[in-house]
């Protein structure tokens, strides 16, 4: 059993890794907003944003393993506040890692990266594949993969096609936030021309644990086997739920203002993986 410590519950990502992990290690994570899911021994609240208090939570916890996920990941929010992004997603690693090496119990650094360290321009990225982002957040989540490949610790990075699943508010994330829209009524629009392979939350996170339980290092893409436009998974993600549809609109990329930043064929391969399974009923061709 390792002791496992998961930044950023507030996300998706960060969520599921904690309650992964919880089922077998001993597992605290943090926050940086509280919300009533948060409200358990092994939840602390901690944003990071300074060394002593990166510091004070490492030796309270003294974790074996560190699940990294915190980070600003809206990518309208990271264009209108870069040196925000900056701090958050590129400093706060460094003085995670430094903290991590000094207290000296942790052996397995794991860093959450994203599908949008590429720019989108042709699809079905691979390890092997040089990150070449298009914007902000893309860049930022880049300089912080560098800062994990220079580590002293054992580091392991993953890079997730799109995750789906439950948040821990209800309504973030792409399904918790289309669901909260359309259950309101309130016309929500989606891309048809951008492409994705999602990946449930909890095959995810279930793939992580594997990765970490089995000792391996290095970069890997965890990413389903669907090929979709975010439109058409949006549909089917709310007629799985039985939630109607009738505020949904279609768009392309150069309808919306941020055009110059929205990937188009941000999909994902990996050539040390299978692809979890991703079952959509009708929707989606395999990638």
């Amino acid at each position: 059993m390792e002791k496992i410590l998961v930044t950023g519950l507030n996300g998706l990502i960060g969520w599921h890794c904690f309650h992964a992990a919880l089922r077998r290690h001993e597992t605290f994570g943090t926050f940086s907003r509280f919300h009533p899911p948060f409200d358990q021994n092994n939840c602390v609240y901690s944003n990071l944003d300074s060394r002593k208090r990166t510091r004070a939570l490492l030796e309270k916890t003294r974790p074996s393993v560190i699940i990294h996920t915190r980070c600003i990941c809206d990518l309208d929010v990271c264009e209108i506040q870069p040196a925000l992004t900056e701090r958050i997603n590129v400093e706060g690693t460094q003085r995670l890692l430094e903290e991590a090496e000094r207290i000296g119990t942790v052996k397995k650094f794991c860093y959450l990266s994203t599908d949008h360290v590429f720019n989108g321009d042709r699809g079905h990225y691979s390890e092997l594949d040089t990150p070449c982002p298009k914007h902000v957040y893309g860049r930022t989540k880049v300089a912080a993969e560098g800062i994990a490949c220079r580590s002293r610790l054992p580091w392991l990075i993953v890079r997730p096609g799109l995750v789906i699943g439950r948040s821990p508010q209800g309504n973030k994330g792409p399904r918790d936030w289309l669901f909260s829209r359309l259950r309101k009524g309130l016309q929500s629009h989606l891309f048809t021309d951008e492409w994705r392979t999602p990946v449930w939350a909890e095959a995810l996170s279930e793939k992580i644990l594997q990765l970490i339980e089995t000792g391996q290092q290095g970069v890997f893409h965890i990413a389903g086997c669907v090929r979709i436009n975010r439109y058409e998974l949006g549909l089917a993600l709310a007629r799985r739920e039985g939630i109607d549809t009738v505020a949904l609109r279609s768009k392309f990329r150069a309808q919306d203002r941020w055009s110059h930043i929205r990937p188009n064929e941000l999909t994902l391969k990996s050539v040390y993986l299978e692809p979890p399974e991703f079952e959509l009923g009708a929707f989606g061709k395999h990638a």
